[in-house]
């Protein structure tokens, strides 16, 4: 079966990697259940980087073609015909790395956490304890709802009265809920029900800082929240 990969050449390498495994499927010569050789093995026999090989795999996965089990490797999940989805097409158009958002947050979001809990008022305290009301999971339930969490820190941002900031934070929050490699690696790392507590206990200890109106407390909290997401993140980018 090993033999069946081949070199890969084109500009777009995530995307032919993508394709060459749904082609695969698709000619049975990879079938539900089959394992995948290893990073080693693919990287080297199609040419390509492990970084394009990974994130190749990680949207197969997201889409439900292929399955990754941690220590053991990718599985297929399904049999062919695959048709080329448009979902596979828009995420291997991406040219980002989500880590990239981690980079900007971790710059300017402890500035604002600071600001809100220097400029912020009462009314808009009461306002941010409602948000971190909205963290409460329903029994049953296993996954944060992460447009609330992007539009969390938004308004911290809005609380620094830095009209500046606010933009900025805008443009970023609008990403991480439009970018679906965001979402499935948080999903990963923070969407399942053993996860959530460190999660929701990182932004209580932020609200508290800014309801008391502590700056220093404030802008340590947010480095740590931010270092937990970023811990996470690197175990998919």
């Amino acid at each position: 079966m090993e033999d069946t990969f081949s070199r890969i050449s084109f500009k777009k390498k995530t995307e032919a990697i993508s394709e060459q495994i749904v082609g695969l499927i698709n000619s049975r010569d990879l079938t539900r259940g089959d394992k995948l050789p290893s990073e080693r093995y693919l990287s080297e026999t199609m040419g390509v980087s492990r970084g394009a090989l990974r994130e190749a795999l990680r949207a197969l996965e997201m889409i439900g073609i292929i399955e990754t089990k941690t220590g053991s490797g990718s599985f297929i999940k399904v049999n062919g015909p695959i048709e080329k989805t448009t979902d596979l097409s828009k995420m291997m158009e991406r040219d980002d790395n989500p880590l990239n958002l981690i980079i900007v947050r971790k710059t300017i979001e402890p500035l604002s956490a600071k600001l809100a809990a220097k400029n912020a008022g009462e009314s808009e305290i009461l306002h941010l304890k409602d948000f971190y009301s909205g963290y409460d999971i329903p029994a049953g339930e296993k996954e944060i709802n992460y447009d609330l969490d992007g539009d969390f820190h938004l308004y911290i941002a809005e609380m620094s009265q830095n009209k500046s900031l606010y933009d900025v934070m805008k443009v970023i929050t609008d990403r991480m809920k439009s970018d679906n490699f965001w979402r499935f690696a948080k999903e990963k790392t923070t969407g399942l029900l053993h996860h959530l507590g460190p999660h929701i206990d990182e932004h209580e200890m932020l609200v508290n800082a800014i309801a008391n109106h502590d700056e220093k407390e404030a802008e340590k909290a947010m480095k740590q929240h931010l270092r937990s997401v970023e811990k996470g993140l690197l175990q998919f980018f």
